[in-house]
Parts: structure tokens; sequence; C-alpha cells
């Protein structure tokens, strides 16, 4: 896994695209495609991300292709920090983080 290429390409998804409200707009990105393509093995850099409160609503779309997973409860979707904490404790849940 190439650690500085994901922080390279998701810096400039970031500076692309942190005024995109629509994740859908976000996805389309080739960034956001580049680290889709770069597979499993870049989650707990997500994860990562999440902790250090480095994140977009772009990690988040990552994170759900990337795991085939959605650990936030109806009640929580849309609500930014709620969203982040859920996937934090889906990482450490998962030994992806500590």
């Amino acid at each position: 896994m190439d650690k500085d290429k994901y922080k390279e390409l998701r810096n400039i998804l970031r500076e692309e695209t942190s005024h995109w409200s629509m994740s859908s707009k976000v996805m389309e990105h080739p960034n956001y495609q580049k680290i889709l393509d770069m597979g499993s093995e870049v989650v707990p850099l997500i994860l990562t991300d999440l902790k250090n409160n480095n994140y977009d609503i772009g990690l988040f779309c990552l994170l759900g292709q990337l795991t085939n997973e959605n650990p936030i409860p109806e009640k929580d979707r849309g609500k930014i920090e709620k969203i982040k904490n859920h996937w934090i404790k889906w990482g450490i849940k998962n030994g992806l983080i500590d």
C-alpha cells in the first residue's frame, strides 16, 4: 500500500470537492475513483483520517464502498459527527485502528 499516494489523492480530492454538498458528485471525481481502485487496504488510512478529524463526505462514501458496510443507524444519517464516530467504532471493533 502506498500511504503517500493515498494522502496525495485525498488532499487533491478534498481541495477540489470540499465545496460540493452532493456525495454523488464527489464520487465522480477522478481521485475518488483512484482511491477506490487502491482497494480495501486504504480503509485503515481513511479511518485514521476520521479519528484525527481529517475528513469529509468523500471519505464516508469511500468507506461504504470499500467495506460494503454501513454502521450508521437510520436516526444518525446526515449527522456528520455521529457518522464519523460510528465509523471509528466500526474500525476499532474490526481491528483496523486502535
